[in-house]
């Protein structure tokens, strides 16, 4: 069993910002929670709780996936993330079974970076093995998830999973420890009941209590389900018993006010590909052995961004440059970034992949690179693109490329905290930001406070401006000079 020490740190070191892949590409390495001691935690946890019926908000942040569509990402406030995290490690013991649940792939345990949810540990041969294992002797497979479901979970539902619905309905005295969090959850969010946080680590384990209990009653009807967070797939000897699951899912996710995804549900009948298509597909191309010369790579890469539009739903591009990356001859390694960077115009999540090979040459970042990621830049700042523009930026920085006034002004209008506050780390005395961060403070208005926390905290860091909470968290961050960036930047 996970204990309260363990817990804590993890929520609050590794797992607080959006760091949730195996990979952790969600933010540029820039960010990092790990200042935040034992000491200080205790510190702000032991401050009063200044907005009891309103709650905070928190950092809205876009991030982009590989079909170029974006979801949104939040980064509670401190002080009631903080809390959050205290009541549910204090009671751990009463819901632990969710280390063990054997239905659920994403489960809370100790890392080795620290974390204690990773996303995506399961590599592709455990996935196939798990398929296997699940769909011998079966005909049908049913896979089906939950619509919306973050911004649907109903906090109210955190007792109902934790006791039953019967005992939370007659037992709503605030004090009780599932009340407590169930109310610390809403602080997070403006103290609403519909929807949780997407990104903290916290919200992966809301979420697991409340499907965890699903998982029970299914179980006790079809033994071989699994589920990846929300995303469940069952396999059925009878397309009758494939059609029950589907109701049964509907009906017992009804009960925490939940909505199977209608247009992600499907019942296919077996044998089916135990690979998505354009994976077999890449397979049968992908150049052998060592030694990659410039003209094969380029061909593979072609081939890949040729059947792209054909797998919408899948990584195409980066999976074929990832599985070619470290075998290519010295000849066609420059000429591979410079591919890259040009796909990432209308594939930008491989900017993440292209830091990871240019961390290993930076002598390769030259002018006309440097150029380049000026109009990368520009061009997914035209499309709100939060993640893209941070990680352009942490090229910005650590390879010190300049930009001109109207390109950081560009930043600015974009009203994203996280590269605000990038940009706030190259350049602080960049009157056009300054001004904005002052705007935002005098507005009086504590959620919009609260959407810029981050960028609000560093510029009261550096005494830019005076801080505008009045709940001593800022000030006890502050006094300890706690940091939100690592130090090399």
């Amino acid at each position: 069993m996970l204990d309260y020490d363990f817990i804590k740190t993890a929520l609050i070191r590794h797992n607080y910002f959006p760091y949730q892949r195996k990979d952790a590409e969600e933010l540029p390495p820039v960010f990092s929670t790990e200042e935040l001691t034992d000491d200080l935690i205790e510190a702000i946890l032991g401050l009063p709780y200044e907005r009891k019926s309103s709650g905070y908000d928190s950092i809205s942040y876009r991030a982009t996936r590989f079909n170029n569509i974006s979801r949104p990402i939040t980064i509670p406030h401190p002080k009631p993330y903080l809390d959050l995290v205290d009541i549910v490690a204090k009671n751990w013991d009463k819901f632990n079974s969710i280390e063990k649940n054997p239905k659920s792939i994403i489960r809370p345990r100790k890392h080795d970076d620290g974390r204690i949810i990773v996303m995506d540990y399961e590599t592709t041969a455990e996935k196939i093995e798990t398929r296997l294992h699940n769909s011998f002797g079966t005909k049908y497979v049913v896979h089906s998830d939950i619509k919306n479901f973050y911004p649907s979970i109903y906090s109210h539902s955190i007792p109902w999973a934790l006791i039953g619905i019967e005992e939370a309905k007659k037992k709503r005295n605030p004090n009780f420890w599932f009340n407590q969090i169930d109310k610390k959850v809403r602080r997070t969010n403006r103290c609403e009941t519909n929807g949780i946080p997407i990104g903290p680590a916290t919200s992966n384990i809301i979420a697991e209590i409340i499907l965890s209990k699903i998982d029970e009653k299914l179980r006790s009807k079809y033994k071989r389900h699994i589920r990846y967070v929300d995303d469940y797939t069952s396999f059925h000897e009878t397309k009758e018993s494939a059609e029950n699951f589907i109701i049964d899912l509907e009906n017992y996710l009804a009960e925490y006010k939940l909505i199977i995804s209608i247009n992600k549900t499907e019942l296919v009948e077996q044998p089916t590909s135990l690979s998505p298509n354009w994976l077999s597909d890449l397979s049968l191309r992908m150049p052998k052995g060592k030694g990659i010369n410039q003209s094969y790579a380029l061909r593979f890469l072609d081939y890949a961004n040729d059947i792209r539009d054909q797998y919408p739903d899948g990584s195409v591009i980066k999976y074929a440059a990832k599985s070619i990356a470290s075998r290519l001859d010295a000849n066609a390694e420059a000429t591979f970034i410079d591919y890259l960077l040009n796909i990432s115009v209308k594939y930008p999540i491989i900017l993440p992949f292209i830091e990871t090979i240019l961390s290993q040459r930076p002598i390769w970042m030259n002018q006309e690179r440097k150029n380049k990621i000026k109009v990368l830049l520009h061009e997914h700042i035209k499309y709100n693109r939060h993640d893209i523009v941070c990680w352009l930026l942490f090229f910005v920085i650590k390879y010190k490329i300049r930009l001109d006034k109207d390109l950081k002004r560009a930043v600015v209008n974009m009203n994203d905290c996280l590269s605000s506050y990038m940009l706030f780390l190259k350049y602080p005395d960049f009157d056009y930001l300054t001004e904005r961060i002052n705007e935002i403070v005098e507005s009086e208005d504590e959620y919009k406070w609260d959407n810029n926390w981050l960028l609000i905290y560093e510029a009261f860091r550096n005494d830019f401006i005076e801080n505008p909470y009045k709940d001593g968290v800022f000030e006890i961050m502050k006094e300890a000079n706690v940091k939100f960036h690592t130090d090399e930047y």
